[in-house]
């Protein structure tokens, strides 16, 4: 056998033990991940939905004119007025339906804890397996089978 064949031979077993491995490896957290990445498009898509209806809702009761069904907590009612709601729409819009509009926001926290987790994840993971792959490829570099003897020497 000569020695390019031996060096192939060596090549394609370091390929398997390196590549392959840590390509396998990489698809079991990458199943992971889209496991958060579904909850997390969940919580995207219920507020996303959720604040299409709550805005429409709002705007419908701002034409109504009728304060009384904003549901308005009375300390604004007290210091703004019926009058002021009525003449200042982006208030009204901001103060009116609040229990609608914080459970909306508990939606919206949830979408950005599990985006924020993503990330995370996605970080933690690929610095632990960069680090990996390259404890792996330096030990296969030094290791005493003559390989790196032969990369100098081909190359």
């Amino acid at each position: 056998m000569s020695g390019l064949s031996v060096f192939m031979m060596k090549q394609e077993r370091t390929f398997k033990e390196v590549i392959v491995s840590f390509v396998e490896a990489q698809g079991l957290d990458f199943e992971a991940m889209l496991e958060v990445q579904k909850i997390m498009e969940k919580y995207h898509k219920e507020f996303s939905e959720g604040e299409k209806k709550l805005q429409s809702k709002k705007e419908s009761l701002f034409k109504s004119k009728d304060v009384d069904k904003w549901k308005v907590d009375p300390q604004t009612l007290n210091t703004v007025g019926k009058e002021g709601l009525l003449k200042n729409k982006e208030l009204a819009m901001a103060k009116m339906l609040p229990k609608e509009t914080e459970e909306l926001q508990g939606v919206y926290i949830s979408f950005v804890y599990f985006t924020n987790r993503l990330l995370e994840e996605t970080k933690r993971i690929n610095r632990q397996k960069g680090k990996a792959f390259y404890k792996r490829l330096t030990k296969i570099y030094n290791r005493e089978d003559g390989l790196s003897e032969e990369v100098y020497y081909i190359v």
